[in-house]
């Protein structure tokens, strides 16, 4: 009971920081405010020192950093190119070094960032597979190309589990339930994609596509799926609700 009252209570800090650093993100993109790209790396990290699959939308802030870095850098004369971003380089440079250095936040690998491979992500799956609630315990990476081929199944099965031929208990049937919420969800999301056309509304599905499919290789459980999605479930509800 305390494990688990431990491990709950950490997902508020997460779920905070990491909305703090979207929205701060979105605004960075929207309105080119360097102010607000520094407050989102900031969050970013905040909330990678709780969890360490944060580090994916760190990730995901560096993509959509390298982007505006390249729209500045066509729209800004080149005297002021670097004078203004300056501050943005030098936090992206800090926290890396931060992380490298100590491998801070990095506990779920170790705190080595070079123990990232396919034989690690094996292991992370088959260690998570245990329980009455695992699922795709056969299904474990073997070569990098499994990270694009497994990709499909595995996001399905994060975002929608318990399947109904999984359910075993009458407990199932409300993870079923949960399920199906975010198949309603993720459908709206689909049927009105084209909409999201502003850079802020694109910036959060980065950030949510990056976090889907990088959980949904590090989870083989639908009791962690169904924790782990709900770190998102703020920002599907922004994108699927009108």
């Amino acid at each position: 009971l305390m494990l688990y009252s431990s491990i709950t209570m950490r997902e508020a800090p997460v779920v905070i920081f990491m909305i703090l650093s979207v929205f701060s993100a979105a605004k960075w993109v929207e309105y080119r405010q360097i102010r607000q790209g520094i407050l989102a790396g900031i969050f970013m990290f905040a909330a990678m020192l709780f969890h360490t699959g944060m580090a994916a939308g760190l990730m995901s802030l560096g993509v959509i950093g390298l982007g505006v870095l390249v729209r500045a850098y066509i729209a800004l004369p080149r005297s002021l190119y670097f004078v203004r971003l300056s501050p943005l380089l030098f936090l992206g440079c800090g926290i890396v070094a931060v992380v490298l250095l100590t491998g801070i936040g990095l506990e779920k690998i170790r705190g080595d960032v070079t123990a990232l491979g396919v034989e690690v992500l094996a292991t992370q799956q088959e260690n998570v597979a245990q329980s009455r609630a695992r699922y795709l315990e056969d299904m474990v990476v073997a070569s990098w190309g499994d990270l694009v081929t497994h990709a499909p199944l595995r996001i399905a099965y994060f975002l929608f589990s318990p399947m109904p031929w999984s359910i075993g208990s009458f407990a199932d049937v409300f993870g079923a339930f949960d399920g199906f919420l975010y198949f309603l969800l993720i459908s709206m999301l689909l049927l009105k994609f084209r909409m999201i056309k502003s850079p802020s509304r694109m910036t959060v599905f980065v950030f949510v596509a990056t976090l889907i499919y990088v959980f949904s290789f590090v989870t083989s459980n639908s009791g962690s799926a169904l924790r782990h999605r709900g770190k998102m479930s703020p920002l599907i509800i922004c994108l699927a609700v009108p």
